[in-house]
């Protein structure tokens, strides 16, 4: 399954933020589970923030991950554990900085990948099982179940996948300087049927 929101050109359009009050919610909806221990979450991010976290994708309580803006401007994809940690990949680039950045979290099997720009900023594993209740809404923008860290800027092409995009196929979305649809082929991206 595929989710993406919202198609439209990068920049002319896209998802603002002010980090104070303003999020988009997204009913619980099983198409968002992590299947098979496969997940790619992928969006352009915009932000001037880097001394505040704040929650780009949450889905901690129903899908078990969430994508942050970490305080100190760098970007955290975080799994859930069946005890409630988390277990979490830190990138390295400042996506602070007021510039268009595509940032992509790639979970397949144990493997854990963090893309920034379609280069790999990060590895790491995850050899629990991702918990989740899938009656829980997704949030983009802020954490519903802490009430704060509000994101600061904006989002576009977000996009979940239950599949784990391979490195040649972020650099794909990346590279392509322009929205795709990502249910059809174009350069390195394949579409599969799901």
């Amino acid at each position: 399954s595929l989710l993406i929101l919202p198609s439209i050109t990068l920049a002319q359009h896209s998802l603002s933020f002010d980090g104070v009050n303003d999020y988009v919610t997204i009913p619980a909806n099983g198409v968002y589970t992590v299947n098979n221990q496969s997940l790619t979450i992928q969006t352009w991010i915009n932000t001037s923030n880097s001394n505040s976290l704040g929650s780009i994708i949450q889905g901690w309580y129903g899908f078990g991950f969430q994508l942050y803006n970490k305080a100190n401007g760098t970007l955290e994809f975080v799994l859930r554990e069946p005890n409630g940690n988390g277990v979490g990949l830190t990138g390295t680039s400042q996506i602070g900085d007021g510039s268009w950045h595509h940032v992509a979290a790639v979970y397949y099997g144990t493997n854990v990948s963090l893309f920034v720009d379609g280069s790999l900023e990060s590895t790491g594993s995850f050899s629990s099982t991702v918990t989740r209740n899938t009656t829980s809404d997704l949030s983009l923008g802020h954490s519903p179940w802490s009430g704060s860290e509000h994101f600061s800027g904006r989002l576009d092409e977000v996009a979940i996948w239950n599949d784990a995009l391979s490195a040649m196929e972020v650099a794909a979305l990346y590279n392509s300087g322009n929205p795709i649809s990502a249910s059809t082929n174009y350069l390195y991206y394949t579409s599969s049927s799901n």
